[in-house]
């Protein structure tokens, strides 16, 4: 999948009802999804003996991109797990796109001998 599918499929899943994204939208988006394909990889190969790819795997797209919707998502309350105000309640599964990484990326282990 290319960048620009990602983009396309974020901006569809994010703003349903928009026909065009503001440049600035775009940006932010863009933003995040580098930042999670860094957090992907440097999580995943942290301890490869073969360094860190300059790529995302394809296999992570789908992870990068529900990365992205949980960072983006939660912009503005960062660090924040639970919200209560005027009796309704918000409480997130992931508290920030790096927890959300982490629970669905198996990095690789380094084997001593």
């Amino acid at each position: 999948m290319t960048n620009a599918d990602k983009l396309t499929m974020l901006e569809t899943m994010l703003f349903p009802e928009e026909t065009t994204i503001e440049p600035s939208i775009e940006a932010q988006l863009q933003v995040y999804l580098d930042l999670a394909s860094q957090t992907i990889l440097n999580f995943k190969y942290e301890y490869s003996v073969n360094g860190v790819p300059e790529e995302l795997p394809p296999a992570y797209d789908t992870v990068q991109i529900m990365a992205v919707m949980n960072g983006f998502a939660q912009a503005g309350a960062e660090g924040q797990v639970l919200s209560i105000e005027n009796g309704i309640h918000r409480h997130w599964k992931y508290s920030d796109m790096l927890e959300y990484v982490q629970n669905h990326v198996i990095p690789i282990a380094k084997v001593r001998v």
